[in-house]
């Protein structure tokens, strides 16, 4: 893999990874910050959810283009990832098609 490569890589797993560890809001159990960066309203939550969503798909991307090695550790560093992806299209789903009843 080239330097740039790796370079868009590491930016598209901090994509997920720097806001899930802020804010939890795809996992809901792993926010270390619950009083400091507190988010009440859900337009900032679906940004949030917008940027782990491209994040997590560039990940994919780059990490299917990029590896050749077809070893077990391979499969798993596609599926979890692939199963986070999920979960943050169904909470962003739920979130954007909810939006006008919380107003």
């Amino acid at each position: 893999m080239k330097k740039t490569q790796k370079f868009w890589l590491w930016v598209s797993i901090a994509m997920f990874a720097i806001p899930e560890l802020i804010w939890g809001s795809t996992l809901g159990y792993t926010s270390f910050s619950k009083n400091i960066f507190e988010i009440n309203n859900r337009v900032g939550l679906l940004i949030i959810l917008a940027i782990q969503i491209v994040g997590l798909l560039l990940f994919l991307v780059y990490f299917i283009k990029n590896f050749k090695a077809k070893n077990i550790l391979h499969w798993i560093a596609i599926f979890v990832p692939l199963i986070f992806l999920i979960k943050a299209i169904f909470v962003f789903y739920i979130l954007f098609a909810t939006y006008g009843m919380w107003s």
